[in-house]
This record gives structure tokens, C-alpha cells and sequence, in this order.
């Protein structure tokens, strides 16, 4: 894929494989509905690549389910129109996601921990919605999940999603509040303070920062002098450390004070 659109056939793109054999688009190459041969291998796919992850001293491993990715196609019922155990009902729908999970964790130390992100809602009427996922994150926290990354959308250009700041924290208040796991709220959180009150007010456990981390890597130091909280820096930066703000005043103001001072 190039661009926002598929690869034509004269470019001999990879074959695809999906939940079932609908296009993302009308005009979109069909992917081939997958058997469960395929959907064991890719369970095996999974557990390997964990392993790979234990061994190399990773300490969190996290699952992707969200954003129109394979394991999303098989939770969202706009993706997924099989009839057999992986079809139809939401326990069918969320049976792959669960038996990923069950082979990472079974292949990963007890002191690692498995996060998974979800889509919460596909923002569109028919799809996945939040009491679905609800129930998902309720089996993904009996299956051994330490944390629920709670994103949203990606599986339909029917989507209508309210863009703005933390447009999405709302979506992990709900799942903390009524699973009982800890949740990760991600989604235009771009401002220290801003993210110290979604933890504050308990609508999650972690933050997750993507863009404003892109724009600027060293974001954890702002927000650290930001909210008066230390940070490590190494030697070589310690003179470019961050100080917590000061407060500006009024410059007639401080002016007169400084000349009260001196008389």
C-alpha cells in the first residue's frame, strides 16, 4: 500500500488475509477470508514473537487489537461476518484475541506484563461499542492482562469520531471503573498538567503520548519541571535541565517593589 490506496495488480502486491472477505473500500482488492489453520498460525505467530520479546529482557509486551488491524477485524462485526466459532456472537468475536493472549502469556515470565489495545468503539452505528468492549476487557483481565490501552475507530471511513483534547479518556474511565483493571488513556493528551489531572481524577492508570512525544522527544523532562517532579539527565544534559517555570508578574509592579527595596 501506498499512499491511502491499494497497491493495483500489476504492482503484484501480497495476497491479504482477514477476518472475512470484505474490502475496506468497494474499490479494495477483497482479503481472503482466513481458515482456522491460518488463524492457529497466527496465534503461534504471536507466542513466538513474545518468547523473542522474554528472552531479549523486554518487560511489558503489548498486544494490538485496535485501529483496523487483524485482531480488531475479527472483534468489530462491520469486519467480521463468519458463521463459524470465530463469527457472529461476541464470544466468538473476541475468541482469537483471547487465545493470543492466553499463548503470550503463557510464554512470558510472570514479571512481565501483557497490555492490550483495544478500539473501545468503532464510531460507527452497527459496530464494535463500548459495553462490547467492557466485556472484552472483563475476559482479557481473567486471561492474565495487566493493562487495557484504550484507543478508538480505525476500522471504517464511516467513522465520526469528536476529535479534541483527550477525546478518548472518557472510553478508559468507563472500562477502569466497571473491569476492575488498570487502563492507559491515550488520544491528544499533549499538555503535562492536562494528564496529570485525568490521573488525578482517576479516569486511568498510565498516559500514553504518540504525537507530542514525535514533536518532542524529551516531553517527560517538561512535564517533570512542569508538575516540580525530579527526572534523571544524564551528565552530558545537565546543563540544558529543565526548571519548573517561574511565575511571571507585572514589570511596573516588580519594578516598584525592587525600588521600595532600595529606599
Amino acid at each position: 500500500m501506498t499512499g491511502s490506496s491499494p497497491l493495483a495488480p500489476e504492482d503484484d502486491p501480497w495476497p491479504t488475509i482477514g477476518a472475512s472477505a470484505l474490502p475496506h473500500l468497494p474499490d479494495w482488492p477483497a482479503p481472503v477470508e482466513m481458515d482456522e489453520a491460518e488463524i492457529n498460525r497466527v496465534v503461534e505467530a504471536f507466542a513466538e514473537s513474545a518468547a523473542r520479546a522474554n528472552r531479549l529482557g523486554f518487560d511489558v509486551v503489548e498486544v494490538h487489537a485496535a485501529h483496523g488491524y487483524l485482531l480488531h477485524q475479527f472483534l468489530s462485526p462491520i469486519s467480521n461476518r463468519r458463521s463459524d466459532r470465530y463469527g457472529g456472537s461476541l464470544q466468538n468475536r473476541q475468541r482469537l484475541l483471547l487465545e493470543v493472549v492466553r499463548a503470550v502469556r503463557n510464554v512470558l515470565d510472570k514479571r512481565r506484563a501483557v497490555i492490550v489495545r483495544v478500539s473501545a468503539t468503532d464510531w460507527v452505528d452497527g459496530g464494535l461499542a463500548l459495553e462490547d468492549t467492557i466485556d472484552i476487557a472483563r475476559e482479557l483481565a481473567a486471561a492474565g492482562v495487566d493493562a487495557i490501552d484504550v484507543s478508538s475507530g480505525g476500522i471504517s471511513d464511516l467513522q465520526r469520531i469528536p476529535i479534541g483534547p483527550g477525546y478518548q479518556v472518557h472510553l478508559s474511565a468507563r472500562i477502569r471503573k466497571e473491569c476492575d483493571i488498570p487502563t492507559i488513556a491515550v488520544g491528544l493528551i499533549e499538555q503535562p498538567v492536562q494528564a496529570e489531572r485525568i490521573l488525578t481524577e482517576q479516569s486511568a492508570d498510565l498516559i500514553a503520548i504518540g504525537r507530542a512525544a514525535l514533536r518532542e522527544p524529551r516531553w517527560p523532562w517538561r512535564a517533570a519541571a512542569e508538575l516540580g517532579e525530579k527526572s534523571f539527565y544524564p551528565p552530558q544534559y545537565e546543563r540544558a535541565r529543565l526548571r519548573k517555570p517561574r511565575v511571571l508578574v507585572d514589570a511596573d509592579k516588580d519594578r516598584a517593589v525592587g525600588e521600595s527595596r532600595r529606599a
